[in-house]
């Protein structure tokens, strides 16, 4: 199994102040000195990409994508340190848009794929949520998985837990397809070992020849993409124990489709 998990990375905010986040909003605060570190939700896909190659026991060939002109090198060793067999940068500017973000993965896709697999993190740095993922299966004409908690081999196809805003659901899905991860069972990328670093200490990133994707693509326009309705509404409801677990259920069944 080929796996592309394209990946950002943003600067490290848990540990800032009050006071901080107060001067961060008056411009005041540069915050190119703080830590660099992986996109939270990316680094679920990371892990989870390494999952799948365990379970096929090591037959999986993972791809990481950096789309940024950043230098990556620390991040990148301790990647192919944990198992990835590929870290490539492609130059995008920094302010990359979802719909131009799409394009830049589908190029790489089309130029140095197939892959079997898009690994992706439901949120991307620092905003964008599910809008890269949508637009980049739309343009490949290919299934998309979103709000993924866990994927394992199912023979050809893909075994997958998503939830939605009611239930947990699990499904198999053809490949190749795009699957992001959010409240991923495994959200935290595995702690690579001296050995294993030092085994990859002369890797570098691969920065191979890339025309860069023009800001504006007006032969595309996407269909079908809205925003769902997740209006939240309160009912009260008097009854014995047994009758108003009754009516639960009962609206449980009915949002189910009366399964």
């Amino acid at each position: 199994m080929k796996i592309l998990v394209p990946f950002r990375i943003g600067r490290d905010l848990e540990n800032l102040t009050e006071e901080e986040w107060r001067r961060i909003a008056r411009g005041e605060m540069d915050l190119n000195y703080l830590q660099k570190q992986l996109n939270p939700s990316d680094e679920a896909a990371l892990e989870q990409a390494l999952l799948l190659r365990d379970a096929l026991n090591g037959c999986g060939e993972i791809t990481g994508l950096y789309l940024g002109s950043d230098p990556i090198d620390g991040i990148a060793r301790n990647l192919y340190a944990v198992g990835l067999k590929e870290i490539v940068q492609l130059p995008a500017p920094p302010d990359l848009d979802p719909a131009s973000a799409a394009r830049w993965v589908e190029k790489f896709w089309l130029e140095q794929g197939p892959f079997d697999l898009i690994l992706m993190g439901c949120t991307e740095y620092p905003f964008d949520f599910g809008v890269t993922q949508t637009l980049l299966a739309e343009r490949l004409g290919i299934p998309l998985v979103s709000h993924g908690r866990w994927a394992q081999p199912a023979g050809a196809k893909l075994q997958v837990e998503y939830e939605d805003d009611l239930f947990l659901h699990t499904a198999t899905v053809s490949l190749p397809a795009v699957l992001s991860m959010d409240a991923a069972a495994h959200p935290y990328l595995r702690i690579s070992t001296l050995r294993e670093k030092m085994a990859v200490k002369n890797r570098t990133v691969e920065k191979p020849p890339f025309t860069a994707v023009p800001a504006e693509n007006p032969e595309f326009t996407p269909e079908h993409i809205y925003r769902v309705d997740n209006t939240k509404s309160c009912a009260m409801f008097k009854g014995t124990a047994e009758e108003c677990a009754a009516w639960l259920m009962e609206q449980v069944e009915s949002a189910m489709g009366g399964k």
